[in-house]
């Protein structure tokens, strides 16, 4: 036990500074740990995609257009005649290029089904990136996706517009 009415031992003016200097070495650490973290943080946002339409169009650029040209030209091949001679993908925009003196020769209602194969085949390559699911409009862009099948003049045969709604 200790007596009470021993006298107390006081702290010196250097344990209190002492303590001083360790709580301010402590908290410049952790500014500078929070420092690097925020550092990290902005580099990351600086790396990543801004949005997804930069996400959309690196995506074309390496997979969505190739998918699109390979699946033409199996069409192609099946109907033995060299219908799709193009295609190009845009944030907005699909366009195939066809050879109007094939399409000319097919009839009306298979005209028909091939403007709407077109528009599902650019719908379908601008969907991917963003998940492959059945009805996904969500991440058409505000103005909507332009889907044009043209000649090789440069004529348009044929333009559909896929809206969120």
């Amino acid at each position: 036990m200790t007596d009470p009415n021993a006298p107390r031992k006081r702290l010196g003016c250097g344990t209190i500074f002492l303590w001083i200097v360790v709580a301010m070495i402590a908290g410049c650490a952790g500014l500078v740990m929070l420092g690097k973290s925020a550092s990290n943080a902005v580099e990351q946002a600086r790396n990543a995609p801004p949005s997804k339409v930069d996400k959309y169009e690196h995506w074309l650029n390496s997979n969505s257009l190739d998918q699109l040209s390979r699946t033409l030209d199996a069409i192609n091949e099946a109907q033995g005649a060299r219908l799709f001679t193009s295609s190009s993908l845009g944030v907005d925009s699909c366009t195939v290029t066809v050879d109007a003196d094939v399409y000319d020769l097919k009839s009306d209602q298979d005209k028909r089904v091939i403007d709407q194969l077109v528009s599902g085949l650019c719908a379908k390559s601008y969907r991917r990136p963003f998940g492959d699911t059945k009805g996904n409009v969500r991440n058409v862009p505000e103005g909507g996706l332009n889907v044009e099948l043209r000649d090789l003049s440069g004529s348009t045969l044929y333009r559909d517009l896929w809206t969120r709604q």
